[in-house]
C-alpha cells in the first residue's frame, strides 16, 4: 500500500514538474510574442501546425495538448481573420480549427481529441476549374462559455452553439445549438437539456 502511495505521489509530481517547466519554457519562447495575445499561463504543446500567429488571440490559462492546428488565413479580399481561444479552454490531442474570418471559442470549453471547428467552406460552383481556385465561403463560428464539444466532433461555419451546451462524440454540427442543449447526430439535433434549462419553442 505504501509502495503504491510513493508511486501516485512520485507521478503526480512529475506531471506538475513537467508542466511547470513547459511553462516556464513557454514564457521565453519567440513565438510566444508572435501571437495577437498569448495570455498568463497558456500553454500550447507541441503544435503540428501554426498559421497566421498576429490574428490568434489566446486567453489566460488555455492548455492545448499535443499535434493541434491553430490556422488563421487571411482572406484574397485582405480583410485578417480573428480566432480567439478564451480563459480556461481545455483542449486535447489533435485539436483543429481553420480561421478565414472569425472564430470565438468561449471560456471554460472543454474539447476533446481529434475536435474540427471551421469558419469556411471551399466553393465548388464550376466544375471545370480547381476548387482551390475558386475562394472561400465564409460565416463566423461562435462557442460559448462552459461548453462540452465530444470527441470528434465538427463544427462548421455560421454556427453558434450557446453558454453550458454539450455536442456528443462524433457530431457534425451545421446548424446552431441552443445554451443548455445536449445534442448528438450527423447533422447534431438537439435531444435534451440540461438542469436549469427549457426547449426554445
Amino acid at each position: 500500500m505504501k509502495f503504491r502511495i510513493v508511486l501516485s505521489f512520485l507521478f503526480a509530481t512529475r506531471r506538475y514538474v513537467w508542466l511547470t517547466v513547459n511553462r516556464l519554457l513557454s514564457l521565453i519562447s519567440p513565438m510566444r510574442y508572435a501571437f495577437g495575445h498569448m495570455g498568463w499561463r497558456s500553454l500550447i504543446l507541441h503544435p503540428d501546425l501554426i498559421t497566421g500567429h498576429e490574428h490568434i488571440y489566446i486567453g489566460d490559462n488555455v492548455f492545448i495538448r499535443q499535434h493541434a492546428r491553430l490556422e488563421a488565413i487571411p482572406l484574397a479580399s485582405g480583410l485578417p481573420p480573428r480566432l480567439e481561444i478564451l480563459d480556461g479552454t481545455h483542449a486535447e490531442f489533435y485539436f483543429h480549427v481553420a480561421c478565414a474570418n472569425h472564430v470565438r471559442i468561449g471560456r471554460h470549453v472543454l474539447i476533446a481529441g481529434r475536435v474540427f471547428i471551421t469558419d469556411h467552406d471551399h466553393v465548388f460552383t464550376e466544375p471545370n476549374r480547381p476548387i482551390l481556385e475558386q475562394g472561400l465561403s465564409v460565416h463566423p463560428v461562435n462557442i460559448g462559455d462552459y461548453v462540452w464539444l465530444g470527441e470528434g466532433v465538427i463544427v462548421l461555419k455560421g454556427v453558434h452553439i450557446g453558454d453550458n451546451a454539450i455536442v456528443g462524440a462524433g457530431s457534425i454540427v451545421t446548424n446552431s445549438i441552443p445554451a443548455g442543449a445536449i445534442a448528438v447526430g450527423i447533422p447534431a439535433k438537439v435531444i435534451g437539456y440540461r438542469k436549469g434549462y427549457k426547449p426554445i419553442n
